[in-house]
């Protein structure tokens, strides 16, 4: 289980989440002696409280009381119940720590994206040293790849796009304009005029790129809905000027309804989007919608763009599904590593009762039988050994409740729309330990209710 789940849990670790050396991570030896040890001692320690227990007693004086009879002291029976308790409260807490990160993993995934990213494909292309160092070669390679893409069967769009939305590179600049106040910071991206067709982008003022755009000496920028409501909340935004870091002066042309081209926790920023080609860029694309099936046209796309220039490198190509599933990797991976520290927690919370009922009602035996042989129904019975198991999820329940307020402030980093005392959460993992526990205790609480007097009398 230690080889198998360490594969598992480095195989879950989404790329957003850096470890260092984590590909490193497995089951050594001295992995394998520091957890025997750990084993052995924990065994011991656990072990000797018992025995310990046992020296001190007085034999002679724990021989009344008849045949078989065994009496527990007050003081064993309170720690192996608070032990019991302590156990049930971390798989509470564990619980509720998994619950409040499946929720927050609910809602991430109902956040719109404002794009359509079915059928896409992404092809993330490193280009070697001598292009980018060709302002020419560059665009004249760039427009080739465009070219091949387009005309590929199957394709019903194709755009150039730098940097990629979704990926861990970008590109900022500070914004002001002669008509506004503000000054705000923006992402900067570079797109062909194939872009919002391609990505499944709405207009909502002005116009997309024109062909006279991507002229040396054009100005014309588009930007996003955020950008125009941090300068002109109540105006329009066509027709303004905006500078880039006070460099250079462009007009508006055009306004892309926001969309979320990055981490869905985060609110959308302001962006601004120039035509690709008017410098020379790193990190840059290329963008292709298809017709399904979507993976079957991963190695015509690669063999396209490779067919431009054998001597550049490989390209990447993958479905923008997957950008997007892994914005999602590290609230994925942190509620399947809770929910299975939650899931270890209450199996042994279970355990703990379920041990701790059985030797509760063996040690009760004779008591129950007497009970039983004055008349006393099953009913009563059942009353009586559930009374303890209840006591027990009870002060569980109050502990474990009381130490999720310190979980939640330390999840509130990893939540998205829920906080870390959601009532839901806390109410279903309420019941659901409850129940569980309850469900621990059928098989002790069945063995006192099927207890024979004749039987257990017979040896007094």
């Amino acid at each position: 289980m230690a080889f198998l789940g360490t594969d598992s849990i480095v195989s879950l670790v989404p790329e957003s989440i850096y470890i260092p050396r984590l590909n490193e991570a497995s089951v050594d030896t001295r992995v394998l002696v520091f957890s025997i040890t750990m084993a052995v001692f924990t065994g011991l320690l656990f072990g000797m409280i018992p025995v310990l227990s046992m020296i001190r007693m007085e034999p002679f004086a724990r021989l009344g009381g008849g045949a078989g009879t065994v009496v527990g002291g007050t003081l064993r029976k309170r720690f192996r119940t608070s032990l019991v308790i302590s156990q049930m409260a971390i798989a509470i807490i564990l619980s509720v720590g998994t619950g409040l990160m499946a929720k927050s993993f609910v809602l991430i995934t109902q956040v719109p994206l404002g794009f359509n990213s079915d059928n896409l494909l992404v092809s993330e292309i490193s280009l070697s040293p001598a292009i980018e160092r060709q302002p020419s070669a560059w665009r004249n390679y760039w427009r080739q790849v465009s070219e091949r893409l387009i005309s590929t069967r199957g394709v019903e769009s194709a755009a150039i796009v730098s940097p990629l939305p979704f990926s861990d590179e970008i590109f900022a600049g500070t914004i002001s304009s002669p008509s506004s106040a503000n000054k705000a910071v923006a992402c900067i991206r570079y797109v062909s005029s194939a872009f919002s067709r391609t990505l499944g982008l709405k207009l909502t003022e002005g116009r997309d790129f024109a062909d006279n755009d991507y002229l040396a000496k054009a100005d014309g920028v588009i930007v996003n809905e955020m950008l125009g409501r941090s300068f002109w909340r109540n105006e329009t935004a066509l027709g303004k000027r905006i500078s880039v870091n006070s460099v250079q002066t462009y007009t508006i042309v055009g306004v892309f309804k926001d969309f979320r081209d990055g981490n869905r926790q985060t609110p959308i920023a302001p962006e601004i989007y120039f035509p690709f080609g008017r410098d020379v860029t790193p990190f840059t694309s290329a963008m292709i919608r298809v017709r399904p099936p979507v993976n079957s046209f991963i190695p015509v796309i690669r063999d396209q763009i490779r067919a431009v220039d054998k001597n550049q490198p490989v390209p990447k190509v993958r479905a923008m599904t997957s950008f997007v599933s892994d914005d999602l990797g590290s609230t994925r991976f942190f509620s399947v590593f809770l929910g299975t520290l939650a899931g270890v927690a209450l199996l042994l919370a279970l355990i703990g009762i379920y041990g701790a009922l059985s030797l509760s009602v063996g040690q009760r035996t004779r008591e129950i039988a007497v009970r039983t042989a004055l008349g006393a129904e099953r009913m009563s019975i059942f009353k009586l050994v559930m009374k303890e198991s209840s006591l027990v999820v009870l002060f569980a329940e109050v502990i474990g409740m009381a130490g999720t307020l310190t979980l939640g402030r330390s999840l509130s980093t990893l939540l998205f729309g829920v906080t870390g005392t959601d009532p839901s959460t806390l109410a279903a993992v309420g019941l659901v330990s409850a129940m569980t526990a309850v469900a621990a205790s059928y098989v002790p609480t069945r063995t006192a209710m099927a207890v024979d007097p004749a039987i257990i009398l017979r040896g007094e």
